[in-house]
């Protein structure tokens, strides 16, 4: 019998808990907290059914990452999510509206900074199980969009 990864298990956990904090902001009978419900319920048979896209989706964006850090609102709320996926992508579906969500809760509380600084927050534990899932780092992660910032801005100024 194998074991499932202790980051896998953590982040799904996390993923749990977040749904929790966003069936108490939205309720129960929010529909795409249902649907979220509905795939979350499909992790007893496939544990890396969330995980999977998220790192494709999210964590491979690392702007997006860079901004969650940041806990740059107006980014989010001004970011196009259907640029993620496209949308044949059955990921569209699976773990993705956690995204969709994230954006609802940023847009609908975001004069209440308590509630958006929590919300980042479940943001960024998911981003650092599934970085850990792929044994990295946030600051690995960061670093490097320092970096190739850095460069670009380099290249930038020796055209000039």
């Amino acid at each position: 019998m194998s074991s499932t990864p202790k980051s896998l298990k953590n982040f799904n956990k996390a993923v749990r808990d977040f749904t929790e904090e966003l069936k108490r902001l939205f309720g129960s009978e929010d529909n795409d907290i249902q649907v979220i419900e509905a795939v979350i319920a499909m992790l007893k048979v496939t544990a890396r059914l969330i995980i999977t896209p998220f790192q494709k989706y999210v964590l491979a964006n690392r702007e997006f990452v860079r901004k969650i850090t940041e806990e740059d609102m107006l980014f989010f709320l001004n970011f196009n999510y259907d640029t993620m996926v496209s949308k044949t992508s059955t990921y569209k579906e699976y773990g993705l509206g956690l995204i969709s969500k994230f954006r609802d809760a940023l847009k609908k509380f975001q004069s209440d900074a308590e509630t958006v600084k929590g919300i980042f927050a479940w943001f960024k534990i998911m981003i650092y199980y599934a970085a850990e899932d792929l044994g990295l780092t946030i600051e690995n992660i960061v670093a490097n969009i320092d970096q190739e910032n850095e460069t670009s801005r380099q290249k930038g100024n020796s055209t000039l």
